[in-house]
């Protein structure tokens, strides 16, 4: 029965940057009852819920699986898709709001993009070998650790905070959004 009493310093060699959250206090639960009790989490919150992911989050392995493999979640923080809005805008030249983003035919996809079966700590990063495949078909999530220990994902996206531990899995907050084919298309990028 994992715990976030102990959870959130990465293992060495990965660099621990300034947390997000105070793990400590944290209410133990699954990755669906963490989530909302990070206040820079307010916006993933908010996307999870409109594309109706809260049970995903909550029990990402099938029921009737005997191995339950975990889950790790990569979460944005607000600014992160402050960043993106921002960035639809440039390429877009048109205002694009958190509203539309909640709305997009893409959400779920984005969303998906975040997440993969099989819990990776913070210390893993390290020995990958191979992209992790997340929820969404066809969208690995490159990882490498830099010579300072930091994790980046797709060669851009920084784990600001890693090993938040929860009753189905593990999260790593990132500092932005990772955006798979659909989503780079959609947008325009």
């Amino acid at each position: 029965d994992a715990t976030v009493a102990d959870a959130g310093t990465p293992a060495a060699p990965v660099a621990a940057l300034a947390p997000v959250v105070n793990v400590a206090e944290l209410e133990e639960g699954n990755l669906a009852e963490l989530v909302p009790q990070i206040d820079q989490l307010s916006t993933f919150t908010a996307a999870v819920e409109a594309a109706d992911l809260e049970d995903l989050l909550a029990d990402p392995n099938d029921d009737e699986e005997e191995d339950d493999l975990g889950f790790t979640l990569f979460a944005p923080t607000d600014d992160a898709f402050a960043s993106l809005l921002g960035g639809i805008q440039g390429v877009t030249e048109t205002q694009y709001t958190e509203t539309d983003l909640l709305e997009s035919a893409v959400l779920e996809d984005i969303l998906l993009y975040h997440m993969s079966e099989g819990v990776v700590m913070a210390e893993d990063f390290p020995e990958l070998t191979r992209p992790l495949e997340s929820l969404v078909v066809g969208g690995g999530i490159f990882t490498s650790v830099t010579g300072e220990g930091v994790v980046q994902l797709n060669g851009f996206v920084t784990v600001i905070q890693a090993d938040i531990e929860a009753e189905n899995g593990v999260m790593h907050i990132i500092d932005e959004v990772l955006l798979p084919e659909s989503a780079l298309e959609e947008f325009g990028f």
